[in-house]
């Protein structure tokens, strides 16, 4: 039973208020399903279960089998929930959105906030299946890196090089704060990859390029999305990333929310500068060396 919540209407909708609070008095009714195949979840994600008792290779959450199931008109879900409810969990700040829900004096709290509440959700129930694990162990780096997602944008050639450069000016910042001896992992088109690795300066150590394949059209759509959720976990091993605005780029963060704190996206206005990203490193680098060496 859902109701809509009077005080909060989205007014860029025309048929209906977003799902609210559940209403607790209402009686929920039992109803099957007949559910074909292992679905999206489980082709990539361990499954959950109710069962309180741990399974081995099982999610498990004891609240799923209290919690109701909803059904909801497609405008409900977009754009009521997705714009204009208070507890979604969104990428960016969607047109149509109610004001009191817009960014304040900074965009960067909004973000925080949103990928506070998306983190939650992806350590609770996130979790590779053994497959998936596999790849993504076969490219991870046991060591300090320097992520980089450049999503692929309907841009002309020289506009592309015009981004890639801009991420090349803080791969560069990174190399010398690091005296040249950090990987990077770079996910992005080749052109674009090529342009941030020639910016490299000579004898900079080996990087891992996790080339985008999101609108490659030779290759089947799990092919697609393996690569980009294998990108999105060895990305999130790293201890910095730069970035543009982008979904990937969003759930690298929800998967290691430390990276809101030491994170560029080189799209917003307010934005950590070259040199403030290479102050960040080296103070980095100089409180991991006082823990090791105990001082």
């Amino acid at each position: 039973n859902v109701k809509g919540t009077g005080d909060m209407l989205c007014t860029a909708t025309t048929d209906g208020t977003y799902p609210g609070a559940p209403d607790y008095n209402y009686r929920l009714k039992e109803k099957l399903f007949a559910l074909m195949g292992n679905g999206l979840w489980e082709s990539y994600f361990r499954p959950i279960s109710p069962n309180p008792i741990s399974c081995a290779g099982v999610v498990t959450d004891p609240t799923a089998k209290s919690l109701p199931i909803f059904e909801m008109t497609k405008s409900q879900i977009m754009p009521d929930m997705h714009r204009c409810s208070d507890y979604a969990v969104r990428v960016w700040p969607f047109r149509g959105m109610p004001p009191k829900l817009l960014p304040g004096p900074s965009l960067q709290e909004w973000f925080r906030e949103s990928r506070e509440r998306g983190a939650a959700i992806v350590q609770k129930y996130f979790e590779p299946a053994p497959w998936l694990q596999h790849e993504i162990d076969k490219k991870r780096i046991p060591e300090m890196c320097l992520g980089m997602h450049m999503s692929d944008k309907k841009t002309t050639r020289q506009e592309e090089e015009e981004r890639a450069r801009i991420f090349a000016n803080y791969s560069d910042a990174f190399a010398r704060a690091t005296n040249n001896k950090k990987p990077l992992i770079i996910s992005a088109s080749k052109p674009s990859a090529a342009i941030i690795v020639e910016a490299l300066p000579i004898g900079y150590p080996s990087s891992t390029l996790l080339y985008s394949s999101g609108n490659d059209e030779k290759i089947s759509i799990h092919e697609q999305n393996t690569n980009a959720l294998t990108n999105i976990y060895v990305l999130a091993d790293c201890q910095f990333l730069i970035h543009d605005a982008s979904t990937t780029a969003e759930a690298v963060i929800y998967v290691a929310p430390h990276l809101h704190s030491r994170s560029v996206n080189v799209e917003m206005e307010q934005k950590m500068s070259v040199d403030e990203f290479e102050a960040m490193v080296r103070q980095y680098l100089s409180t991991v060396e006082a823990i090791t060496y105990g001082e």
